[in-house]
């Protein structure tokens, strides 16, 4: 009896201690088809408020035409704003500002889940994660539909033509 009682005291214990975590929000990234990659000397990012109809800017970020930011697959440029801070996420409205096409991109309305996944103590970090799925961004005002997309990928493709 005495066993029983000390394996249920740590069963208690273990469950006991655990906590919800929050899942991260994942980047979205961004392919340009019928653009050359000579467009891309310079990009500018532009984090916004969201809903604030682009009135309140929260970070700008710069981009130089490299390997790293800017490459070339098939027909397409793609670029890499990257992870925090400078990724694509929900939570904000953002711009993309090309200055040789004098050119502005407008993202908002980022439509995402919001999980947690409750977490123990004996689970170890790597474990213990999890992604918010993104179902839906508005792209030049039109929305583009992401709820297909495989919510595990490292980032959500949006295409601009």
């Amino acid at each position: 009896m005495k066993n029983i009682l000390i394996v249920l005291l740590l069963m208690f214990v273990v469950y006991g201690c655990s906590r919800d975590v929050p899942c991260s929000d994942t980047s979205i990234e961004v392919g340009f088809i019928g653009f050359s990659k000579n467009d891309f000397d310079t990009v500018v990012l532009r984090k916004y408020e969201a809903n604030s109809n682009y009135q309140h800017l929260v970070d700008t970020s710069f981009f130089i035409n490299d390997s790293s930011t800017v490459y070339q697959s098939n027909h397409t440029i793609l670029l890499n704003t990257g992870y925090q801070p400078y990724g694509i996420k929900a939570g904000n409205d953002w711009q993309i500002y090309l200055p040789k096409k004098q050119r502005l991109i407008p993202i908002s309305n980022i439509k995402t889940e919001q999980n947690s996944i409750k977490c123990h103590f004996t689970i170890t970090k790597s474990q213990c994660y999890c992604i918010n799925q993104i179902y839906s961004v508005q792209l030049n005002n039109t929305v583009v539909d992401l709820s297909t997309v495989n919510p595990n990928q490292q980032a959500y493709p949006i295409f601009i033509h």
